[in-house]
């Protein structure tokens, strides 16, 4: 029961409070960027296929803003903005690699990274 209490009393301390602030920021800008990066991926998708389209000779039926994409997939802006939004999130550690020892007793090896 102490275990509980002493929880309770955490819980009022401020570091706890600004650390429970600190994560509900994290959650929200990481939810956002994951939100950017999908609707990148489905503009750089739209891009593709208009540009598919593009190069049958239909360029001038697309509209104006559909040519802008075509020629923004074309170029490599589209994919270059979806790298960077990529290479935003944070790195996901997946902790140590597996040793593996050698069948002689000589020299153990280690999983290559």
């Amino acid at each position: 029961m102490k275990c509980v209490t002493d929880l309770q009393e955490h819980k009022k301390t401020d570091a706890y409070k600004a650390a429970v602030e600190r994560s509900k920021k994290r959650a929200s800008d990481e939810s956002r960027l994951s939100k950017q990066i999908w609707e990148q991926t489905k503009v750089l998708s739209k891009a593709k296929a208009l540009s598919e389209r593009a190069k049958k000779g239909h360029f001038f039926v697309l509209s104006s803003e559909q040519q802008q994409l075509v020629e923004d997939y074309d170029c490599g802006r589209i994919t270059k903005s979806l790298r960077a939004l990529v290479a935003q999130r944070a790195p996901v550690y997946r902790g140590v690699g597996a040793s593996v020892e050698s069948s002689s007793a000589e020299q153990p090896q280690s999983a290559p990274f």
